[in-house]
């Protein structure tokens, strides 16, 4: 019966606060998201002037790479914690990544892994757009009713393929292998344990989210006091809660990846146990044949020894008459 310890899911969430080199990655964190929201809005209200947009666009897209870097990098610092392998990144790596990504997306939406849910999957996909279309054209019960049954289908299938490619990049940094063996190995890595897995997922969904909200409530209220000397309330609050929701963001997504990476840990040493279990049993099952084979190739050798001492024995004794006849004829 599969198990997962969820006290240490929990408390994994947590655990990053006494770690040095986690605090670096927030810094870097709350100094790369407010440009990456700043520099769009910038640009909408013309801030910049025309002959210096292609630097800025430059310089918006390059902190956008630093920060999917810091991400590769974040998951294998929590790798490395979990005392799990994990590749250096490179920058062949950190391409793959960017490309593994869009295979794990394809193979959510669009082409299924289990063969015999593809077709299904496909029918569901192709079907939606074509009752869409006819209930622009056609509002019937009847075709409201397909459309509502087939999108409610096609996101079971969505929700099911995510959770089972959930850990693609984790396996692909942890285990150093091609997008498609990761693929296949983030797939095997959850067979028969798709619940336990969404559950757990949920529940540091959930973890993070309370302590990103206690978070943002506390630098919100900070804030909100030290900036109502300066500005009106209503503009108080609103520069509040964006400065709230960027500084509690950090500690979140950290959370986050401490708590997924304990999630993925505990799978891992499900499947090494179960494989074990089945290697038990198969040799348990295997070892009495091959006794039974060896106790009775034993009694063959033993019946044919008998047989061949028998057979010396009694051309002793021949031999013995032999010469006996032969000394009474000369006397």
């Amino acid at each position: 019966m599969h198990s997962m310890d969820y006290d240490q899911i929990i408390n994994s969430t947590y655990s990053w606060f006494s770690l040095k080199k986690v605090i670096w990655f927030l810094v870097f964190f709350w100094l790369a998201i407010p440009i990456l929201f700043v520099v769009p809005w910038a640009i909408e209200k013309q801030y910049f002037s025309e002959n210096m947009n292609w630097a800025v666009y430059i310089l918006y897209f390059l902190i956008y790479v630093a920060i999917l870097i810091g991400f590769v990098s974040l998951t294998c610092a929590c790798l490395g914690h979990r005392k799990l392998k994990c590749a250096k990144p490179t920058n062949h790596q950190f391409v793959e990544t960017i490309l593994l990504a869009f295979y794990e997306l394809w193979y959510i939406f669009i082409w299924n892994i289990h063969k015999s849910h593809r077709f299904t999957q496909l029918l569901l996909l192709l079907g939606l757009p074509l009752l869409y279309f006819y209930y622009l054209f056609n509002p019937t019960t009847v075709i409201l009713g397909s459309l509502i049954l087939f999108s409610v289908a096609y996101l079971l299938f969505v929700i099911h393929n995510s959770i089972r490619l959930f850990f693609t990049v984790t396996v692909f940094y942890n285990r150093d292998l091609s997008k498609e063996e990761a693929i296949k190995e983030a797939w095997g890595l959850t067979n028969g344990k798709f619940a336990l897995s969404f559950f757990s997922i949920i529940l540091v969904f959930g973890v993070v989210f309370v302590m990103f909200a206690v978070i943002a409530l506390v630098l919100g209220a900070i804030a909100n006091i030290i900036l109502l000397s300066r500005f009106t309330p209503n503009v108080a609050y609103e520069v509040a809660q964006t400065i709230a929701i960027v500084f509690a963001f950090g500690p979140a997504l950290v959370s986050y990846y401490f708590g997924i990476i304990e999630v993925y840990y505990q799978l891992e040493q499900e499947k090494v146990s179960t494989n074990r279990i089945k290697r038990i049993l198969t040799r348990r099952v295997l070892k009495p044949k091959t006794v039974k084979k060896k106790a009775t190739k034993k009694k063959v050798a033993k019946k044919k020894s008998t047989k061949k001492k028998a057979k010396k024995k009694t051309t002793k004794k021949k031999v013995k008459k032999k010469a006996s006849k032969k000394k009474t004829k000369k006397k």
